[in-house]
């Protein structure tokens, strides 16, 4: 009996010290290391740099790579990674809204980065008039001016997307990318 007690009470002891460094190893994860390993040794991030931001509980997390240059991931309600885009640091030339449409499957995730100054904030529709949101105002990260949205009522591409100026006038539509100086006068 003495024995089984002996026993009983290392195997309690060896369990207690496996469950105490398990918890510690939790306690102590790096909570930038999903995203690094998603992102690959191609980008280093900088720790310092992550913003985030929940919308339609969905998180959104900005960060800057060693590079200088923009990574935008997406995570559900658990802070499971569903995907991530790259921005590169880049000079456009005629691209006044830059967008990225992803389909899941109970929501879509709109994501657009406004490259002219002219356009103060913008509205996504869908081909059969459904909007994704009344409004849709721009996050300021990295010297860019990012629009993401996650919603339900847009399925698929193609969408219109209107750009308005701070006076309210129409600026830009995808639909037709004229680029009309006679808007900005």
């Amino acid at each position: 009996m003495n024995k089984r007690k002996r026993a009983l009470i290392a195997g309690f002891l060896i369990l207690a010290v496996i469950l105490t460094v398990v918890v510690i190893k939790i306690i102590n994860r790096d909570p930038i290391a999903p995203f690094q390993s998603r992102a690959g040794s191609m980008h280093q991030l900088d720790r310092d740099s992550r913003v985030t931001y929940t919308i339609n509980s969905h998180h959104v997390d900005f960060f800057t790579d060693s590079n200088g240059e923009t990574l935008v991931f997406y995570s559900d309600a658990n802070h499971d990674i569903i995907k991530y885009l790259y921005f590169p640091k880049w000079t456009p030339e005629d691209a006044r809204v830059h967008w990225h449409l992803s389909a899941r499957q109970d929501s879509v995730i709109f994501t657009s980065v406004l490259l002219d100054e002219a356009i103060d904030r913008i509205t996504v529709k869908a081909e059969d008039g459904r909007e994704m949101s009344k409004e849709l105002h721009p996050i300021q990260y990295n010297n860019y001016r990012f629009v993401i949205a996650v919603d339900n009522r847009i399925q698929q591409s193609p969408v219109d997307i209107t750009g308005y100026s701070k006076e309210n006038k129409v600026v830009y539509k995808n639909v037709n990318q004229k680029y009309d100086k006679s808007l900005f006068k």
